[in-house]
């Protein structure tokens, strides 16, 4: 899994969470310290969900989250049954 990398907005410099609380489901705070000991610059992030970008195969009828516009629409799970169809067949 790719690792989150934030960067100090003064130095550039590597941030690291010194520590982080959720908010809500979907909002999350961190405090970041600057690595740049010259620096030492510490600042508050937040880390909000947006929409998904692919349905959730997990149910959880207590979860009810936007979704992106490309998939809104679209079956919650399993591939689009239209993905498999062949424009020459489907014309026929």
């Amino acid at each position: 899994m790719a690792e989150v990398k934030i960067i100090c907005p003064y130095c550039s410099s590597r941030g690291k969470i010194r520590t982080s609380s959720a908010l809500s489901d979907t909002l999350r705070e961190y405090y970041f310290d600057c690595t740049n000991l010259d620096c030492g610059h510490a600042w508050k992030s937040e880390m909000t969900y947006v929409y998904g970008i692919r349905p959730s195969r997990a149910s959880n009828p207590d979860v009810d989250l936007p979704m992106s516009q490309s998939q809104r629409g679209r079956p919650r799970s399993g591939p689009d049954p239209g993905d498999n169809i062949n424009p020459d067949q489907a014309a026929a």
